[in-house]
């Protein structure tokens, strides 16, 4: 079906730099969905591991803007995280680690150390985090690079955290971009599974396709991998990293079942998904969009 569609899509875009163009998302559309349509399940590209559930902040996106739920403190074992590590290791893996969920990851006295392990184990690996800027300093900037982290995002929240970017891009030691520059507010499109409320720009919950439990694996600092990051009260609970490997749990038969649930496009299956709104990544690459354009040029998809 894929390929039908796209084969009709080229046919009906001129020759020059528009064909170059579309030919180019053409081909990344191919790669981006391939996998999922033939229903062969590849290993995880994204894996988020929480080290500790604790933030500095409370925002109202945010689950852990809930007194209740922030007031609850997790610590994930050393011993738990080498173990996860390891797993991965023993799976040759080069995709994204995370050492973060929706908490503060430098909250964690001991993420300099986790992220070297991460760089000792899997130096193919591509280590990423985001912080609100709130615990950071030059010196754990400075130790984050050292032991092995590629790539920090730092979310500028206040007036002070956003003096303190400036500082950090001022030393010139690190290639630093700036994005969303002169941006007071931001609309939210994405509810979390149903649970952002009350939002301006949300849009209308879905009912369709889901890639996440194709390329992301979550886990929380107790070791239970659920099947989105949306997923707080585990609500689709996958297993536990503590009692079976990561392989286990990413190829196993209950995740199996969620996936050709989400594949057909089916969400009632859960309470979480049935009222989630999220509608897939990519820009041109979502093959709503790509319908879309066919119609635009004379194609009829099928």
């Amino acid at each position: 079906m894929l390929n039908g569609i796209l084969k009709m899509a080229v046919s009906k875009v001129k020759v020059g730099r528009l064909k170059r163009v579309f030919l180019l998302n053409v081909n990344r559309l191919r790669r981006h969905y391939y996998p999922y349509l033939r229903r062969k399940t590849p290993l995880f590209s994204h894996i988020n591991i929480q080290t500790t559930s604790y933030c500095t902040r409370r925002c109202s996106f945010c689950a852990l803007g809930d007194p209740a739920r922030a007031r609850i403190k997790h610590k994930m074992d050393e011993g738990l995280f080498r173990k996860i590590i390891d797993d991965l290791e023993g799976l040759d893996y080069s995709g994204r680690v995370s050492l973060f969920e929706i908490n503060e990851p430098l909250s964690d006295e001991r993420i300099c150390a986790f992220v070297g392990y991460v760089k000792k184990k899997l130096p193919k690996a591509f280590q990423f985090l985001n912080t609100n800027g709130d615990l950071l300093t030059l010196e754990l900037l400075d130790g984050l690079f050292t032991n092995g982290l590629d790539h920090l995002i730092m979310s500028c929240y206040d007036d002070r955290v956003l003096q303190k970017s400036k500082e950090l891009v001022a030393r010139r030691r690190y290639y630093c971009t700036v994005q969303d520059k002169g941006k007071d507010q931001f609309f939210f499109h994405d509810n979390r599974g149903g649970h952002v409320k009350g939002l301006f720009m949300l849009r209308p919950v879905v009912n369709m396709f889901c890639e996440r439990v194709y390329k992301q694996l979550y886990i929380k600092p107790d070791g239970k991998v659920v099947s989105c990051v949306a997923d707080h009260d585990d609500v689709n609970y996958m297993g536990n990293v503590g009692d079976s490997s990561v392989k286990d749990i990413w190829f196993s038969e209950k995740f199996e079942e969620i996936r050709e649930k989400l594949r057909r496009g089916d969400r009632a299956f859960s309470p979480l998904c049935v009222n989630c709104n999220y509608a897939g990544e990519g820009g041109i690459y979502r093959v709503p969009k790509l319908r879309r354009l066919l119609k635009r040029i004379g194609c009829q998809s099928r």
